[in-house]
């Protein structure tokens, strides 16, 4: 099934049904269930616009899934998005399954739309001052874009971040192993970021940026709790 034209067939088409019953009467094929990606939850504001889009979603699925046991096709139903099961509607507990996205980070677009409070972003990235360039007003920090990806261009007035604590400061461009910081107004005083110092950066896309790390770090209140290895591959 599919929403925000991603990829799959619309689920009002006769050409759901028709495929549903291909695929189930193919030998060899299993029909394992229908989902449906509620992205247009992105371009939501707040949790009202959020839960419009969700129940109108799982409305769909489970109108579809109805259409399937007519013809005595059973599977299992499901939706995703972070916005989505950020927010759930009523209705959702019908389906069999909810894809949450990146709920167990969060990160700063979902803040933007509403999903969570900046407070609620679980993922940081530590990087260290290690150039002062008064010639441009500008710090050089160890992180590029291969530590935070480049998600996030242009949407953010502090850059491809939220440089936590500094609400003056912008990660204005990055190379692939160097970023620059500089004010977004004013000059800069560099006596408040010595070399060596650490800047710790929020994320604009949590999934793109931990996808760059082999291992995370978990703390709480400054103490280090252990260490996460993520399963990669596809």
């Amino acid at each position: 099934m599919m929403t925000l034209s991603s990829a799959g067939v619309l689920h009002s088409e006769p050409g759901a049904l028709q495929l549903a019953q291909a695929i189930a009467g193919t030998e060899g094929v299993e029909l394992t269930g229908v989902y449906a990606h509620c992205g247009n939850t992105y371009s939501c504001k707040g949790a009202e616009q959020i839960q419009a889009v969700a129940k109108e979603t799982t409305n769909f699925v489970l109108d579809f899934m109805e259409k399937l046991r007519a013809v005595d096709i059973t599977c299992k139903s499901s939706i995703g998005s972070t916005p989505s099961c950020s927010h759930p509607v009523k209705d959702m507990s019908k389906l069999d399954e909810v894809h949450p996205g990146n709920y167990v980070f969060y990160d700063v677009q979902q803040s933007t739309i509403g999903s969570c409070c900046l407070d609620d972003v679980a993922v940081r990235v530590l990087t260290r001052v290690i150039g002062h360039c008064p010639h441009r007003n500008q710090l050089l920090i160890d992180c590029g874009w291969s530590g935070i990806s480049l998600d996030g261009a242009g949407k953010l007035p502090t850059g491809y971040a939220v440089i936590e604590g500094h609400p003056n400061l912008k990660l204005l461009s990055m190379t692939q192993e160097h970023g620059r910081v500089e004010p977004i107004s004013g000059s800069l005083d560099y006596s408040k970021y010595p070399l060596g110092s650490l800047l710790t950066l929020i994320p604009y896309h949590s999934c793109a940026t931990t996808m760059m790390h082999p291992v995370y770090h978990v703390h709480s209140g400054g103490h280090l709790l252990g260490k996460w290895t993520p399963t990669r591959g596809w």
